[in-house]
């Protein structure tokens, strides 16, 4: 039986459609003719005397009001070469998808295609050489295919002009760059091209910009300040990273490049990944601004490569090296941390300087500012060193509570790994002794830490308050309500409101351990807990507990009110309730006292007969609330800072406590913290 060899046929179409490439990336397809020409070039009789121009073409531009034309949109290149030139051998490949002939190159026989994908033409004019004699081959390529003639004579010069116009509307906008910007990608997409000494002179312009640069020279006079290689393997993998320090590029973006074939094919930011490596690089004693760009290539980079080189297939590694399985193959981020390390080796020199500083700086603040966080000065040494130099205030405090958190969950996932280790009759005991002890030490650290923001939290409201009770910068004393809102938060009940937010400890720490608070609330809307109309409003009423013995677990402990007043306060009057803070506290009780409590869910709650009542009047001692002190049959504290009394027929014991005796006895309560953890207070 007879066989025949039938040619695969290739939907152009189709092939086109399905290729990947992002918007961003639309100047590929101006990359691929680029290579395309040094290759050419590299393959020619004279590579050492290779040239390529670049030629961008624009639209039509808009008239300025100075008579002038503005550069119109970007709408395509025009790339010319004087390599080998379209022969019939380099014809026949470009007439094959996915050609192998320049797979020395690293070439996937595809590139071509990235024209079709951005630009609905691409044109081809090639002269070249064959048997002695020139000729001049042209031909339109489009998703159709190939659209030519046969060759003719010429006399014109060897090379090769390709333009490619027409861009599609999903790539139109992301064309439209500065050609500065256009020059600048071109050489990084093809560095490895420039830092050899066979790079063909790239001449780019744009004429309707006035614009004009050869790459090379850019490269050399502008760009490159420092070039170094470092080699370094993963799994057996070897690799090479080529440092650039880049001139004039103080916003720049410090990057590691991965390549495939000296091409660019993705990109990986370093901010937040080497330690100091943010803004503008000086070297030290210089003033000159670099950026960081390095580029890793290796052999197994040019394997992974995709065919449109926008992505490498790390998944796929196995299919590469049968030695290899899917579980133990290489990650892309083994290899991104690997080169990591050899960016850090490379910069060192320039970052030590950076980073001793840094280090100087947070932990000057750490301990003057944010004491709490002074354990992470020990146990994350490295992480607070990555800090961005010129982090201060709020930011830093951001900065190093996310540090802080991080290494409190990863404390408590080890703690549960150590103690699941314990489990193991196998282990010495006194080694898991020793692991457990260290992990210990460390979240007490952490501990103390927080420990420490609380008490530098009080030390800024004791500051606050101390402020807002004095005179103000308008000549007057703050309102009540600042007073309370430093206090706790107004118009909101325990059910709103998390503790966190109440600052009770002022008056009392056991404060805290209520059922039910409410600020500024009406009776009426204490919903949760008081089962009456009245529109009544003390500042803060606060509800103990229930009473717990079995014969009264319908029962609210205790009642406690409190009563702010505004700094320096002196109309108070002894006959006028609404002007007498005894009156009014008291005037509160016989309001509850006279209504039905409630639980949360509706069942009744007996405010009983008995229930005790405490008052506390928050004031400056003026001479018309002496007054009322001293008519009302007070007796002063011993320390002079305030009255108190108990009303037998309330069951009501009522303070009243000056502003100042409230802050003073809060310093005193937690002078011992801060003292221990070194956080000064006046007073």
């Amino acid at each position: 039986m007879a066989t025949s060899n039938i040619p695969l046929k290739v939907d152009l179409h189709g092939r086109v459609q399905n290729m990947r490439l992002a918007p961003s990336n639309a100047l590929y397809a101006l990359f691929e003719a680029v290579v395309n020409s040094i290759h050419a070039i590299l393959d020619g009789p004279q590579p050492d005397n290779g040239e390529i121009t670049i030629r961008i073409l624009r639209g039509k531009g808009q008239p300025t009001l100075g008579g002038g034309v503005e550069p119109g949109p970007l709408v395509g290149f025009e790339i010319h070469d004087n390599g080998i030139g379209f022969d019939d051998r380099n014809f026949d490949a470009f007439s094959y998808s996915d050609s192998t002939t320049k797979a020395k190159y690293g070439g996937k026989g595809v590139g071509r295609l990235l024209w079709l994908k951005v630009f609905k033409t691409a044109n081809v004019s090639s002269v070249y050489e064959d048997g002695g004699n020139r000729y001049k081959r042209t031909f339109a390529f489009s998703t159709n295919g190939i659209d030519t003639s046969a060759p003719v004579k010429t006399t014109e010069e060897r090379g090769t002009t390709v333009t490619i116009s027409s861009p599609k509307d999903s790539y139109r906008t992301s064309l439209q760059h500065e050609p500065g910007t256009i020059a600048i990608n071109t050489i990084e997409h093809c560095l490895e091209y420039f830092i050899t000494d066979r790079t063909p002179q790239i001449f780019l312009s744009d004429v309707s910009a006035d614009y004009g640069a050869e790459l090379g020279k850019l490269f050399r006079d502008e760009l490159k300040s420092e070039i170094k290689h470092s080699d370094f393997s993963i799994d057996g993998s070897q690799f090479r990273v080529t440092h650039l320090l880049v001139r004039g590029r103080k916003n720049a973006r410090h990057s590691l490049h991965f390549c495939a074939h000296s091409r660019l094919v993705r990109n990986e930011g370093l901010t937040g990944k080497v330690p100091g490596l943010s803004g503008g690089l000086r070297h030290p004693n210089k003033s000159e601004d670099l950026a960081y760009q390095g580029y890793v290539s290796g052999e197994l980079l040019n394997q992974l490569v995709d065919v449109e080189r926008t992505s490498f297939d790390f998944d796929g590694l196995f299919a590469y090296d049968s030695n290899r399985s899917p579980e133990g193959a290489l990650s892309f981020d083994a290899l991104l941390n690997g080169a990591i390390a050899e960016t850090k080796k490379f910069l060192n020199p320039i970052l030590k300087p950076i980073l001793e500083a840094n280090q100087v700086r947070i932990r000057a603040q750490i301990e003057k500012t944010y004491p709490q966080y002074r354990y992470l000065l020990k146990h994350c040494a490295d992480e607070v060193g990555a800090i961005a130099p010129g982090t201060e205030g709020k930011d830093l405090d951001i900065a190093l509570y996310k540090i802080e958190q991080k290494a409190d969950a990863e404390n408590r996932e080890s703690l549960s790994e150590e103690l699941a280790k314990a489990r193991n009759p196998e282990e010495p005991a006194d080694e898991r002794k020793a692991r457990l002890d260290a992990l210990l030490t460390q979240m007490n650290e952490a501990g103390m830490a927080k420990l420490a923001r609380h008490v530098a939290y009080r030390r800024s409201v004791i500051e606050f308050l101390e402020d807002q009770i004095g005179l103000q910068g308008n000549g007057k004393y703050s309102a009540e309500q600042a007073v309370h809102s430093a206090i706790c938060p107004t118009r909101a009940s325990s059910e709103e409101t998390p503790l966190a937010k109440m600052n009770l400890w002022l008056l009392d720490d056991r404060l805290y351990f209520h059922y039910y608070l409410a600020s500024d609330m009406p009776f009426s809307e204490m919903k949760e807990t008081v089962r009456q109309q009245s529109e009544d409003r003390p500042d803060l009423a606060i509800f103990q507990r229930p009473m717990a013995f079995s014969d009264s677990v319908d029962q609210i402990g205790a009642v406690i009110l409190v009563e702010f007043k505004r700094p320096a306060r002196d109309d108070f009057q002894v006959d006028d309730s609404k002007k007498n803070p005894v009156s009014q506290v008291l005037n509160y009780v016989e309001t509850l006292k006279s209504g039905v409590g409630r639980r949360a869910k509706g069942q009744a709650i007996h405010i009983r007969e008995g229930t005790p009542f405490y008052a506390y009047i928050v004031a400056d001692f003026t001479p018309s609330l002496r007054e009322i002190a001293g008519r009302e049959d007070f007796t002063p504290t011993p320390d002079g800072g305030g009255f108190f009394r108990f009303y037998r027929n309330y069951n009501c014991y009522v303070e009243m406590i000056s502003f100042q005796k409230m802050i003073s006895d809060a310093k005193k309560r937690n002078q011992a913290f801060f003292d221990k953890l070194n956080i000064p207070i006046q007073g």
